[in-house]
């Protein structure tokens, strides 16, 4: 698709894995190829990229009516096709791209006299902006993020650069109910 006169991007605020058998958990892209399958087919001058958005406490199945299981990828891919083909698409011009860059401090869970350097990138291109964090982050600080967005559009792409584990809101820290709040490395 290196010649495709249009890019289709994709940011959908869920995990990109499927889940395996009952004993098992796979994790996988096949969703996300199965998306990228049935968008390519419907138009074959269209590159399909797919972002992976704030997602730390949703699964694909959280948002997608009907769906209880993610054992079917193919049938997930297409359930959220039919998402993506009800939306309403815009093109975007090109124009000067603008960028912000900068470095955060989080303290380290296991020692709170350490840091770990986070850093934040976001960059515009025309009336579009990416917000990009090499955590993954929870979705309400992803919709924080587009809710206080001066951008007509926002995407917020995570594992951006590095993984470094999940970046849970503090909410999630008081109630210590999720395995994200178990695992990360950083409060």
């Amino acid at each position: 698709r290196a010649d495709a006169k249009d890019v289709l991007l994709v940011n959908w605020q869920g995990h990109p894995h499927r889940e395996g058998s009952e004993t098992a958990l796979f994790a996988s892209s096949d969703i996300v190829g199965a998306m990228r399958r049935f968008l390519e087919k419907k138009d074959d001058d269209v590159l399909f990229a797919y972002f992976s958005g704030a997602s730390g406490n949703l699964n694909n199945h959280s948002y997608i009516d009907g769906v209880t299981t993610t054992a079917d990828h193919a049938e997930h891919g297409e359930k959220l096709v039919s998402y993506i083909t009800a939306a309403e698409f815009k093109p975007v011009e090109a124009a000067p791209i603008q960028l912000i860059y900068r470095t955060e401090k989080l303290t380290s869970k296991a020692d709170k006299n350490k840091q770990f350097e986070f850093p934040v990138c976001a960059f515009s291109i025309g009336d579009v902006a990416f917000v990009t964090a090499a955590y993954e982050m929870f979705d309400t600080s992803g919709q924080a993020i587009k809710e206080s967005s001066k951008f007509d559009t926002t995407f917020v792409i995570t594992y951006s650069n590095a993984h470094n584990g999940y970046l849970p809101t503090l909410d999630a820290f008081e109630a210590d109910s999720s395995y994200e709040v178990r695992i990360t490395k950083v409060v």
